[in-house]
């Protein structure tokens, strides 16, 4: 599949309002099958410990067989939670940092380099390119030609292989 099909399968997605789960349900009408495990929607879990609940009181309310399980899985996805929106900060505060002190581009680089983990440099990177591409976005002074390629980049930054927020290897320095 080609990363031009995928940006007009995105433009379409956002001129039209459709959100992936409706993609995913036309995928299906098409006759494509989705693969791997089932996902389980913790949404509403995950919403009721940031109110407050324990991960147990959560998983023992609902009962069943599977509570052991579920507090499981809903205590990690809740730690990740918190591990990116941590990141995030750390990058957001990086970039803030980087535009005020007006460095050339090699010396973003290097400084990048340096305050990645050592497995992962191109991470930390490509993270700091999608947060100044979101804010030139957000700035709201692009002409819609500009726009477009301004969004282009971010969707194709969003391509590049392991770059998904899941990888551990971003969080692995966050504490």
């Amino acid at each position: 599949m080609s990363g031009r099909f995928l940006w007009e399968l995105y433009k379409l997605s956002r001129e039209f309002g459709v959100n992936s789960e409706e993609l995913k349900a036309a995928a299906q009408e098409l006759g494509r099958r989705r693969r791997g495990p089932r996902e389980y929607n913790d949404d509403h879990r995950l919403a009721q410990m940031q109110g407050g609940a324990s991960a147990r009181a959560i998983a023992s309310a609902e009962g069943g067989r599977g509570a052991f399980a579920t507090e499981t899985r809903i205590s990690r996805k809740k730690r990740k939670q918190i591990l990116i929106s941590l990141y995030w900060k750390e990058i957001e505060q990086l970039t803030d940092l980087i535009v005020k002190l007006s460095l050339s581009p090699t010396e973003v680089a290097d400084l990048l380099k340096e305050a990645s983990t050592p497995f992962a440099p191109h991470l930390i990177i490509l993270d700091f390119a999608m947060c100044c591409l979101q804010r030139v976005l957000d700035g709201g002074r692009l002409s819609s030609d500009n726009r477009d390629h301004v969004e282009c980049a971010r969707f194709h930054l969003g391509m590049v292989r392991n770059s998904d927020l899941d990888n551990p290897v971003r969080r692995e320095n966050i504490e």
